[in-house]
């Protein structure tokens, strides 16, 4: 079995150099070992596993649905939030955006909570998807 062949140094790549290798003026005379890659990779990911606690990351689709989530989770059995949803049901894609977009415009709490409920109605099925661990994490079903 042979030994791995180690990289040629400038000086050797210069004696005899190959047609597909251009030797750069400012190159280093030999290849720079980087010995402090592993120690610093150590480092960063102690530092991320002790704040990874307090800073739990979530993708921004995720963040996204937070505000969705809070509404359901505090009032989604309410008589208004059942209302909402079953009357929206019944109406098609487009008639459900233009809803959603007037109750945004409604500049109160309970518009605000209105539209948030009604938003529900109109998500795509990643959102729907993030919606449902949102919801599951504050009631804490799921971590």
């Amino acid at each position: 079995m042979t030994a791995p062949r180690r990289t040629p140094s400038l000086r050797e790549i210069a004696a005899n150099p190959p047609a597909n290798v251009a030797v750069l003026p400012g190159a280093s005379p030999r290849q720079v070992r980087q010995r402090w890659n592993a120690e610093r990779r150590d480092a960063a990911e102690a530092i991320r596993a002790e704040h990874a606690e307090r800073f739990s990351y979530r993708p921004p689709h995720a963040r996204a649905v937070e505000p969705i989530a809070r509404a359901v989770f505090n009032y989604g059995d309410s008589a208004e939030a059942l209302l909402i949803v079953a009357t929206l049901a019944r109406l098609s894609r487009e008639e459900r955006l233009a809803v959603v977009e007037q109750l945004a415009q409604i500049d109160t709490e309970g518009g605000q909570r209105a539209h948030l409920i009604a938003k529900t109605t109109v998500l795509n099925f990643g959102e729907a998807v993030d919606l449902r661990r949102a919801v599951a994490r504050l009631r804490g079903d799921a971590g």
